[in-house]
Protein backbone atom coordinates (compact mmCIF):
# COMPACT_ATOMS: atom_id res chain seq x y z
CA UNK A 1 0.00 0.00 0.00
CA UNK A 2 1.64 3.25 -1.04
CA UNK A 3 1.93 5.97 1.41
CA UNK A 4 -0.47 8.41 0.27
CA UNK A 5 -2.99 5.49 0.14
CA UNK A 6 -2.70 5.03 3.94
CA UNK A 7 -2.79 8.42 5.36
CA UNK A 8 -6.09 8.54 3.36
CA UNK A 9 -7.79 5.61 5.29
CA UNK A 10 -5.92 6.74 8.69
CA UNK A 11 -7.79 10.08 8.20
CA UNK A 12 -11.37 8.18 7.34
CA UNK A 13 -10.80 5.61 10.12
CA UNK A 14 -9.76 8.88 12.39
CA UNK A 15 -12.73 10.68 11.32
CA UNK A 16 -15.51 8.08 12.28
CA UNK A 17 -13.38 7.27 15.64
CA UNK A 18 -13.85 10.93 16.57
CA UNK A 19 -17.62 11.16 15.96
CA UNK A 20 -18.37 7.79 17.68
CA UNK A 21 -16.51 8.89 20.66
CA UNK A 22 -18.05 12.78 20.61
CA UNK A 23 -21.26 10.57 20.79
CA UNK A 24 -20.84 8.22 23.51
CA UNK A 25 -19.29 11.28 25.56
CA UNK A 26 -22.70 12.84 26.30
CA UNK A 27 -24.68 9.54 27.23
CA UNK A 28 -22.42 8.42 29.61
CA UNK A 29 -22.57 11.72 31.61
CA UNK A 30 -26.43 11.53 31.86
CA UNK A 31 -27.14 8.94 33.97
CA UNK A 32 -30.72 7.84 34.87
CA UNK A 33 -33.87 10.04 33.54
CA UNK A 34 -36.37 11.24 35.94
CA UNK A 35 -39.91 10.15 35.09
CA UNK A 36 -41.85 12.51 33.54
CA UNK A 37 -44.75 14.65 35.43
CA UNK A 38 -48.09 15.70 33.88
CA UNK A 39 -49.41 18.50 35.66
CA UNK A 40 -52.87 20.16 34.95
CA UNK A 41 -53.66 23.68 35.26
CA UNK A 42 -57.26 25.04 35.55
CA UNK A 43 -58.43 28.10 35.39
CA UNK A 44 -61.60 29.42 36.14
CA UNK A 45 -62.77 32.73 35.72
CA UNK A 46 -65.86 34.42 38.20
CA UNK A 47 -66.60 37.79 39.24
CA UNK A 48 -69.14 38.81 42.64
CA UNK A 49 -71.15 40.83 43.56
CA UNK A 50 -69.90 44.89 44.84
CA UNK A 51 -71.03 47.65 45.69
CA UNK A 52 -71.40 50.14 43.39
CA UNK A 53 -68.85 52.56 44.40
CA UNK A 54 -65.84 50.16 44.33
CA UNK A 55 -66.61 48.57 40.91
CA UNK A 56 -64.07 49.87 38.16
CA UNK A 57 -66.86 49.25 35.18
CA UNK A 58 -69.22 52.28 33.83
CA UNK A 59 -72.09 51.49 35.48
CA UNK A 60 -75.59 52.75 35.76
CA UNK A 61 -77.90 51.67 38.45
CA UNK A 62 -81.94 52.37 38.36
CA UNK A 63 -83.68 50.90 41.99
CA UNK A 64 -87.12 50.53 42.60
CA UNK A 65 -87.91 54.13 43.96
CA UNK A 66 -87.26 55.55 40.38
CA UNK A 67 -89.48 52.87 38.54
CA UNK A 68 -92.63 53.58 40.77
CA UNK A 69 -92.43 56.94 39.23
CA UNK A 70 -92.98 55.64 35.56
CA UNK A 71 -95.92 54.01 33.93
CA UNK A 72 -95.95 52.25 30.39
CA UNK A 73 -93.05 49.74 29.90
CA UNK A 74 -89.08 49.30 30.75
CA UNK A 75 -88.11 50.78 27.61
CA UNK A 76 -89.51 54.15 28.74
CA UNK A 77 -86.81 54.29 31.53
CA UNK A 78 -84.24 53.00 28.79
CA UNK A 79 -85.11 55.80 26.69
CA UNK A 80 -83.91 58.30 29.09
CA UNK A 81 -80.56 56.55 29.71
CA UNK A 82 -77.73 58.82 27.03
CA UNK A 83 -75.80 55.68 25.99
CA UNK A 84 -79.24 53.75 25.10
CA UNK A 85 -80.44 53.76 21.73
CA UNK A 86 -83.95 52.14 20.98
CA UNK A 87 -85.43 51.64 17.98
CA UNK A 88 -89.59 50.88 18.53
CA UNK A 89 -92.23 49.07 15.84
CA UNK A 90 -94.87 50.33 18.19
CA UNK A 91 -96.14 52.29 20.90
CA UNK A 92 -95.21 51.44 24.98
CA UNK A 93 -92.13 49.49 23.99
CA UNK A 94 -93.90 46.96 21.24
CA UNK A 95 -91.05 45.12 19.34
CA UNK A 96 -87.78 47.10 20.69
CA UNK A 97 -84.39 46.96 19.22
CA UNK A 98 -81.92 48.05 21.73
CA UNK A 99 -78.35 49.06 21.52
CA UNK A 100 -75.53 50.70 23.96
CA UNK A 101 -73.37 53.31 22.29
CA UNK A 102 -73.16 52.84 18.70
CA UNK A 103 -73.31 49.09 18.90
CA UNK A 104 -75.60 47.16 17.18
CA UNK A 105 -78.97 44.88 18.70
CA UNK A 106 -77.01 41.71 18.35
CA UNK A 107 -74.07 43.29 20.28
CA UNK A 108 -76.06 43.58 23.60
CA UNK A 109 -76.51 41.66 26.46
CA UNK A 110 -80.07 41.32 27.78
CA UNK A 111 -80.24 39.60 31.32
CA UNK A 112 -83.23 38.97 32.69
CA UNK A 113 -82.06 38.20 37.01
CA UNK A 114 -78.51 36.95 35.12
CA UNK A 115 -80.21 34.82 32.27
CA UNK A 116 -79.83 35.48 28.83
CA UNK A 117 -82.43 36.39 27.42
CA UNK A 118 -81.19 37.54 23.71
CA UNK A 119 -82.45 35.60 20.30
CA UNK A 120 -79.95 33.39 19.60
CA UNK A 121 -81.80 33.46 16.24
CA UNK A 122 -82.35 36.81 15.13
CA UNK A 123 -81.17 38.88 17.95
CA UNK A 124 -84.03 40.99 17.30
CA UNK A 125 -86.61 42.15 19.80
CA UNK A 126 -84.64 41.39 22.75
CA UNK A 127 -87.06 43.46 25.18
CA UNK A 128 -89.75 41.43 24.52
CA UNK A 129 -89.56 39.96 28.43
CA UNK A 130 -92.28 38.03 30.46
CA UNK A 131 -91.54 41.36 33.54
CA UNK A 132 -93.67 43.48 33.91
CA UNK A 133 -92.73 47.29 35.51
CA UNK A 134 -94.46 46.83 38.46
CA UNK A 135 -92.16 43.43 39.32
CA UNK A 136 -88.55 45.07 38.64
CA UNK A 137 -86.48 45.49 41.82
CA UNK A 138 -83.93 47.38 39.83
CA UNK A 139 -82.23 47.69 36.19
CA UNK A 140 -78.48 47.51 36.01
CA UNK A 141 -76.82 49.09 32.88
CA UNK A 142 -72.96 48.22 31.53
CA UNK A 143 -71.66 50.83 29.38
CA UNK A 144 -69.10 49.17 27.19
CA UNK A 145 -67.73 45.92 26.50
CA UNK A 146 -68.85 43.19 28.41
CA UNK A 147 -67.68 40.77 26.25
CA UNK A 148 -65.05 39.52 29.09
CA UNK A 149 -67.54 37.79 31.06
CA UNK A 150 -70.25 37.45 29.10
CA UNK A 151 -69.06 36.72 25.65
CA UNK A 152 -69.07 38.15 22.05
CA UNK A 153 -72.74 39.06 21.94
CA UNK A 154 -71.96 41.58 24.96
CA UNK A 155 -69.38 43.53 22.75
CA UNK A 156 -71.76 47.26 23.63
CA UNK A 157 -72.44 47.39 26.72
CA UNK A 158 -75.55 44.61 29.21
CA UNK A 159 -78.46 45.24 30.42
CA UNK A 160 -80.07 43.40 33.67
CA UNK A 161 -83.33 43.07 34.97
CA UNK A 162 -82.94 41.89 38.05
CA UNK A 163 -87.56 41.37 39.54
CA UNK A 164 -88.22 42.40 43.28
CA UNK A 165 -88.11 39.84 46.12
CA UNK A 166 -91.10 40.22 48.14
CA UNK A 167 -91.03 41.30 52.11
CA UNK A 168 -94.48 41.14 52.84
CA UNK A 169 -97.57 39.47 51.84
CA UNK A 170 -99.79 42.37 49.47
CA UNK A 171 -101.46 42.77 46.23
CA UNK A 172 -101.04 45.71 43.86
CA UNK A 173 -103.22 46.67 41.00
CA UNK A 174 -103.33 49.23 38.60
CA UNK A 175 -105.21 50.48 35.16
CA UNK A 176 -105.45 53.01 32.93
CA UNK A 177 -106.82 54.15 28.82
CA UNK A 178 -105.83 56.76 27.20
CA UNK A 179 -106.41 58.00 23.43
CA UNK A 180 -106.39 55.50 20.91
CA UNK A 181 -107.67 52.78 22.71
CA UNK A 182 -104.78 52.50 24.69
CA UNK A 183 -106.13 50.40 27.78
CA UNK A 184 -103.38 48.86 30.73
CA UNK A 185 -103.74 46.18 33.48
CA UNK A 186 -101.30 45.13 35.40
CA UNK A 187 -101.28 43.02 39.14
CA UNK A 188 -98.54 41.88 41.53
CA UNK A 189 -99.39 39.05 44.01
CA UNK A 190 -96.97 39.11 46.80
CA UNK A 191 -96.50 36.02 49.22
CA UNK A 192 -94.25 35.92 52.35
CA UNK A 193 -93.84 32.71 54.80
CA UNK A 194 -90.55 33.29 56.98
CA UNK A 195 -88.42 32.50 54.22
CA UNK A 196 -90.53 30.79 51.23
CA UNK A 197 -91.43 33.69 49.10
CA UNK A 198 -93.78 33.89 46.00
CA UNK A 199 -94.51 36.59 43.90
CA UNK A 200 -96.83 36.47 40.79
CA UNK A 201 -97.14 39.27 38.09
CA UNK A 202 -99.35 40.08 34.83
CA UNK A 203 -100.09 42.87 32.78
CA UNK A 204 -102.06 43.58 29.70
CA UNK A 205 -101.39 46.51 27.16
CA UNK A 206 -103.46 46.89 24.22
CA UNK A 207 -104.16 50.03 21.62
CA UNK A 208 -106.55 50.05 18.20
CA UNK A 209 -103.67 51.98 17.33
CA UNK A 210 -103.14 55.66 15.78
CA UNK A 211 -103.82 54.66 12.33
CA UNK A 212 -104.96 51.69 10.86
CA UNK A 213 -102.23 49.02 11.02
CA UNK A 214 -100.90 50.07 14.16
CA UNK A 215 -103.14 48.67 16.69
CA UNK A 216 -100.99 45.96 19.33
CA UNK A 217 -101.46 43.42 22.16
CA UNK A 218 -99.00 43.29 24.94
CA UNK A 219 -99.04 40.09 27.46
CA UNK A 220 -96.95 39.55 30.35
CA UNK A 221 -96.76 36.75 33.07
CA UNK A 222 -94.04 36.64 35.20
CA UNK A 223 -93.66 34.16 38.42
CA UNK A 224 -90.55 33.96 41.09
CA UNK A 225 -90.26 31.17 44.02
CA UNK A 226 -87.91 31.34 46.75
CA UNK A 227 -87.66 27.91 48.68
CA UNK A 228 -84.81 27.91 51.90
CA UNK A 229 -83.29 24.46 51.70
CA UNK A 230 -80.81 23.04 54.20
CA UNK A 231 -78.40 23.58 51.48
CA UNK A 232 -79.01 26.87 50.59
CA UNK A 233 -82.16 28.91 48.50
CA UNK A 234 -83.63 27.49 45.68
CA UNK A 235 -85.14 30.06 43.00
CA UNK A 236 -87.78 29.11 40.33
Amino acid sequence: MSQKRFLRYFKIVARHLTVLFLGLVPLAGQGPQPASRHETVIVTGFFEPIPLEDADRPVTLVDAKSLELLSGSLADFLRLEPSVDLRERGANGTQVDVSIRGGTFGQTLVLLDGFRMNDAQTGHHNLDLPLPLEAVSRIEILRGSGSTMYGSDAVGGVINFVPTKPKLTEARLRGAVGNFGINQQSAVLSFVRGDFTEQFAVSRDFSSGFRPNRDYRNLAIFSSTSIPTPWGSTRV
